[in-house]
């Protein structure tokens, strides 16, 4: 590529609206790998590679200019230079730089990894020092492998008796029971004490109809056999039609790796959405909300074995994106449930938290949700896809003007009231209702949204599954990351909200705040919740998980 000379970094807000902006264009893009893997005849995936070919191991991203921009050389004279960087270390992947208006640029970035590479591509003029000055950005992920994507905790689809489930179940919880109330012993009484709750989407085959009409009758049934009514009478069982049935590869992996093989018939209902039902099990609400020192995470554990047992399976995705999730809602200002209420700066201070670890928390859940519509990423740089694109689709072409999942906007606003209008509030509640009344939404992977219905954060970037030590894992990850990051000091970017609150622009907080997310890393996650778990604890939890999302 040509040398690009050194001049005056152009004024950002000379930049064109996002409609008329250049654009990156990922090829073959994420959700299309994602979805070969799971149907590789899929309409989508033959429009692309021809039946007999192969999708390339390496993942091009080239620059696509509007028609109209030829007529802007006052803000391109200086030239344009694409790069990609590896998030975790900041590291420079690959660069091309060029003269003119429009100039072609093109990158290839090296296949392998497992999946586990991540790379931010920006657009930038020639001499600007911060992304924040990209024309564009997009986060580009490495490849997936097959078993990141079919396999999967299952176990035998064919329910097993009633009775004989009870049997199983009983010893196992009793000595989860005894292992979680010794472990919930040492945490500290801050952790123990608050409250959260966890919503598990599954597929469940019919159940039997000459003994049960329904399934949540049939999970009625089991959990009074097993003697465990007094653990799990209020949890609720409920019909989800959001989940979605299997794709025809994964339904037959999973009949595979059943233990025992599941007949072929099975696989053949798994993929009709009239072949099974869509549950979703949620926990009691508050008072009787899920606490670790109430044994939360044998109840955990508990359910998750219970619908094992009764024939459920974890679907991975389709082309609507993820087929199902487990989502985990963590008390932060519900006077009802546990825990101390947090203040307007200790829940700026978690959001900056999840802002700086997003990408090391996609690297502990499944490949599938990492860039998902349903939990989709909070990028520091904004976002990259709209609800309506379809998984297979993003980054292929033009992104629509963004109107949610615009995390610097949230900041920006953020920043805007506290030195504004919620200096005058004379009520914490009052500040609260002032910051969160405009969020990036409820399909985000941490949706702020939920603070002024449910009093909660949830915590949506977890594939479904049927493990009962994946689920017990997310839910002591996604309390720890609240009691550690609420203090701010040294939370995020060193003080918390504090970097963001006491900056004396929102452009200078998000600086920082993008350069904190680029170069967050697992060491740095495991620093975080160490301050409520301690170091050895943190780093077993945060291991645990990176092995149950085959990394």
């Amino acid at each position: 590529p040509l040398p690009c000379p050194r001049g005056p970094t152009p004024r950002t807000d000379a930049m064109p609206s996002t409609s008329e902006r250049p654009w990156l264009h990922e090829a073959p893009q994420y959700g299309l790998r994602m979805l070969a893997a799971v149907d590789p005849d899929n309409p989508a995936v033959l429009r692309f590679a021809a039946p007999a070919e192969a999708l390339p191991e390496d993942t091009r991203v080239s620059v696509l200019w509007p028609d109209s921009w030829g007529g802007r050389d006052g803000t391109t004279g200086a030239g344009w230079r694409l790069e990609a960087r590896e998030c975790g270390s900041g590291d420079l992947a690959a660069f091309a730089e060029g003269r003119g208006t429009a100039p072609q640029l093109e990158l290839r970035l090296p296949a392998g990894g497992n999946g586990s590479k991540l790379w931010r591509c920006a657009l930038l003029p020639c001499g600007a020092t911060d992304v924040g000055e990209a024309a564009a950005v997009l986060h580009v992920h490495g490849a997936p492998s097959e078993r990141r994507v079919t396999w999967m905790a299952l176990t035998t689809l064919e329910p097993p008796p009633i009775s004989e489930a009870a049997a199983a179940l009983v010893p196992a919880f009793s000595d989860a029971q005894r292992f979680e109330a010794e472990y919930a012993s040492l945490l500290p009484p801050a952790l123990r004490s608050r409250g959260f709750g966890v919503e598990l989407e599954l597929l469940v085959v019919p159940p039997d109809r000459t003994e049960h009409f329904t399934k949540k009758s049939e999970l009625r049934a089991a959990i009074a056999a097993a003697g465990l009514a007094a653990r799990l009478e209020h949890w609720s069982v409920a019909v989800d039609p959001s989940v979605e049935p299997f794709l025809p590869a994964s339904a037959a992996a999973a009949c595979a790796v059943a233990v025992p093989p599941a007949p072929a018939e099975w696989a053949e209902l798994m993929v009709r959405r009239k072949g099974c039902t869509s549950v979703e099990l949620k926990s009691p609400p508050p008072p009787r909300e899920l606490r670790l020192g109430r044994g939360a995470l044998a109840d955990v554990r508990l359910a998750a074995a219970l619908l094992r047992w009764r024939g459920c399976a974890a679907p991975d995705c389709g082309e609507r994106g993820a087929a199902a999730m487990l989502h985990c809602h963590v008390n932060v200002r519900s006077s009802e449930g546990g825990g101390e209420l947090l203040c307007a700066r200790e829940l700026l201070s978690v959001f900056c938290a999840w802002l700086q670890f997003e990408h090391v928390a996609a690297s502990l859940a499944r490949s599938w949700v990492r860039r998902d519509r349903w939990c989709a990423p909070l990028y520091a740089t904004g976002p990259e896809f709209s609800f309506s694109d379809k998984p297979w689709a993003q980054g292929g072409h033009r992104p629509l003007p963004p109107h949610l999942l615009d995390a610097p906007a949230f900041l920006r606003r953020a920043h805007t009231l506290w030195r504004g209008e919620c200096c005058a509030l004379a009520s914490e509640e009052e500040r609260v209702q002032r910051l969160f009344a405009v969020t990036p939404g409820r399909l985000a992977s941490l949706n702020v949204e939920a603070v002024l219905k449910t009093g909660t954060y949830e915590f949506r970037r977890h594939h479904a599954t049927t493990c009962g030590d994946a689920a017990r894992n997310w839910c002591l990850f996604c309390v720890a990351f609240v009691e550690a990051a609420r203090p701010g000091d040294g939370a995020c970017l060193g003080r918390g909200a504090e970097a963001l609150l006491d900056a004396q622009s929102p452009e200078q907080a998000l600086t920082r705040l993008r350069e904190a997310q680029l170069l967050a890393t697992r060491e740095g996650l495991v620093a975080l919740l160490a301050r409520v778990l301690g170091e050895g604890e943190a780093r077993a939890l945060v291991e645990a998980m990176a092995a149950e999302s085959c990394v």
